[in-house]
């Protein structure tokens, strides 16, 4: 029995609960949506918004200074719409096309605005009753435009056998736009780089920072930009020393196994240093400066010669030629008079009559194998394939071979004149 009645009175107790939540609802929605009683409000805080502002910056107008932020509005209303107004939602907009429809001129404007409110609520149901001022006051000036030049604050740190070319940037100038004294002031724009150990072009999206010409910070907010960041660029290349060096035409007394024993070689630069791309430099040990025959001088042969750098690389030490001097020693040289003068590749249908007989030829070699050659042993071919089908007197290229001396050569070049007829 007594549970009984304890169950009565909980179930009667929460029954009295429940009503009281129903009820208090019900009384809320009834004081604001049917009787909806007027109500006030202040709201403190509230921004203002310019309109338009592309439109005057179109009209080389600039505005400099607005005399205040923010407003506060007193507003009336039913209260279901007032209690839906804070800062956070309600704003103040100021058309600035009323200063490109007075004339589009510098000067100080008052300037009216609007109240704008969020979309749930109906501006015929509230009203703006009292604003702290009727009017925004702005300041217009004259709006210019400079281009100003890109400098890099390089804090970079290659790899070691590599090196960083100067910075590229895209753009490569930054438009500046504001007040003449504001813009000014402004004499580059500084990018900072910072990057440890580089082998390869590094490239980046960085900001920039608007300073004058002492390198001091700009800060003013009457100046824009026309991009926030810059791409920049900096080239790594390879460093390389590479040696230099001469390739030779060997001959019959001088070959590649001897060529120690008779030859010295004396250059003013052995090597150069260069920079390019490390695909192509990683490659490269050295670079042949000549090619010199050792059979176009007989003891000494001194020349200058062009340093020749691929088009891909940058000559670093500067260097734009090397002086070479090679010198023979431990070889004698002779003179002999050829008359066996023979001639090779006639063109078919003509006939050569050789006008030479006796040549004078110097002879390089060994002390011992000189000393045995006779003129009977030298024999003179002239080279006939560059005439054709030509007929006349012509002074044609000849070749000299020792018979039975493998390490004997002629020196110098040797030509055979001779007449040439149809036959």
């Amino acid at each position: 029995m007594i549970r009984n009645r304890l169950n009565n009175i909980i179930e009667k107790k929460g029954f009295l609960i429940a009503f009281s939540v129903v009820a208090s609802i019900i009384l809320w929605m009834y004081v604001t949506y049917i009787d909806n009683p007027q109500e006030t409000i202040v709201i403190n805080g509230i921004n203002i918004e310019l309109e338009g502002e592309e439109t005057l910056n179109e009209q080389g107008l600039l505005i400099t200074d607005v005399d205040r932020e923010t407003l506060s509005v007193e507003f009336s209303g039913r209260r279901s719409s007032i209690w839906r107004l804070n800062n956070t939602n309600v704003t103040a907009t100021v058309d600035l096309e009323e200063i490109v429809a007075a004339g589009a001129r510098t000067g100080i404007y008052q300037l009216s605005y609007e109240i704008n409110y969020p979309d749930d609520v109906s501006p015929s149901t509230v009203r703006a009753q009292d604003r702290e001022t009727n009017y925004v006051t702005v300041t217009v000036e004259s709006l210019i435009t400079v281009e100003i030049p890109i400098r890099g604050d390089n804090n970079v740190n290659v790899a070691e056998g590599y090196q960083a070319e100067p910075m590229e940037f895209s753009p490569s100038t930054i438009e500046v736009s504001g007040t003449e004294e504001a813009v000014s002031a402004v004499s580059y724009a500084r990018v900072a780089v910072d990057a440890d150990n580089l082998e390869e072009t590094y490239t980046a999206e960085a900001s920039f920072t608007l300073v004058d010409e002492n390198g001091v910070a700009v800060d003013d907010a009457n100046i824009t930009t026309n991009v926030d960041t810059v791409r920049v660029t900096i080239p790594i290349i390879m460093v390389k020393t590479v040696d230099l060096r001469v390739n030779f035409a060997y001959t019959n007394a001088i070959t590649e196994d001897n060529f120690s024993d008779y030859v010295t070689v004396t250059m003013d630069h052995s090597s150069i240093t260069l920079s390019g791309v490390a695909d192509v430099l990683e490659n490269m040990d050295e670079i042949i400066v000549a090619t010199i025959d050792l059979s176009d001088f007989a003891v000494s042969n001194r020349q200058t010669f062009t340093i020749p750098i691929p088009n891909d690389m940058t000559n670093v030490t500067g260097i734009s030629s090397v002086a070479v001097e090679v010198d023979i020693h431990n070889l004698e040289t002779q003179g002999y008079s050829a008359s066996n003068i023979t001639v090779e590749n006639e063109t078919a249908g003509y006939t050569t009559r050789i006008d030479t007989q006796s040549l004078a030829v110097s002879l390089r070699g060994t002390a011992e194998d000189l000393e045995d050659v006779t003129p009977e042993n030298i024999r003179v071919v002239a080279d006939m394939s560059e005439l054709g089908e030509a007929t006349g007197t012509y002074s044609v290229p000849a070749t000299i071979y020792v018979d039975g001396f493998r390490y004997v050569d002629a020196i110098g070049d040797y030509y055979v004149t001779v007449t040439v007829t149809r036959r």
